[in-house]
């Protein structure tokens, strides 16, 4: 494992998702988790997508997850309304 110099971490964005650390001594100590989605009831519901050893590896994968997922959405962005 990775120790990382620099304590401070990259602040994630709303609605991006989370990286936990699980703790010292466990072989890949970094959870990634989706961002919240709600049930019918208005229960949390967190998708946990994997662990991984190292943050920075755990924060690309997130960005590859938002990646395939607005991809898979075919959102609307601000420059699609003037070209429409």
């Amino acid at each position: 494992m990775k120790k990382i110099k620099n304590p401070k971490r990259l602040k994630m964005p709303n609605k991006f998702g989370s990286i936990s650390f699980l703790g010292e001594g466990r072989r890949r100590p970094f959870m990634m988790r989706a961002p919240a989605t709600y049930d019918d009831n208005a229960k949390e519901i967190r998708t946990i997508l994997g662990y991984t050893d190292d943050y920075y590896e755990a924060y690309e994968t997130l960005l590859k997850y938002h990646k395939k997922s607005q991809e898979k959405e075919g959102t609307l962005r601000f420059s699609d309304l003037f070209t429409l």
